[in-house]
């Protein structure tokens, strides 16, 4: 029978072999407590744990939209909540009053509005009247003129003024 066949019986093999051997024996346990440490990460991040009692959560964080006084809330401890649920009411004193002061300011603009189209309307009729007075001007000073050049425009007395 050859050597192989009984075994090795080299004593450099016979090493290498369990070299070989115990380093994957050294692998495996490396692995083996590496997957042991993720799956009870895993498992105690989703269940939280005591000596006496398992619990599960099933909370979730909220915050509202706007700031003010809470004057009524509707619901009850421990109570499930849907999409939609009333959870509290905020006093709404406060954003009425600021509605109201939105809307006086807005009848102060628009009246301020009324009473600058008025005024400018205003101004444009003083301006057509200051038009109209510089044009009657014109022709009296031109009638003025013609009469003067044909000496039909009476003579002022010196010394009168």
């Amino acid at each position: 029978m050859p050597d192989d066949a009984l075994g090795p019986t080299d004593p450099v093999k016979q090493e290498r072999k369990a070299e070989t051997s115990t380093l994957r024996r050294v692998v495996l346990a490396v692995v083996a407590i590496l997957v042991v440490f993720l799956v009870w990460e895993g498992v105690t991040s989703v269940v939280a744990y005591t000596d006496d009692a398992y619990v599960r959560s099933d909370l979730v964080a909220f915050s509202p939209q706007i700031t003010g006084h809470v004057i009524a809330v509707h619901v009850r401890d421990n109570q499930t909540v849907h999409k939609g649920d009333l959870l509290i009411s905020i006093d709404p004193v406060p954003f009425q009053l600021a509605v109201e002061a939105r809307k006086a300011a807005l009848a102060a603009a628009i009246a301020q509005a009324q009473a600058d189209r008025d005024a400018a309307s205003g101004a444009q009729n003083g301006l057509t009247e200051a038009i109209a007075a510089r044009e009657l001007a014109d022709v009296d000073q031109r009638r003025a003129a013609s009469l003067a050049a044909d000496e039909f425009a009476s003579r002022r007395r010196k010394g009168s003024g």
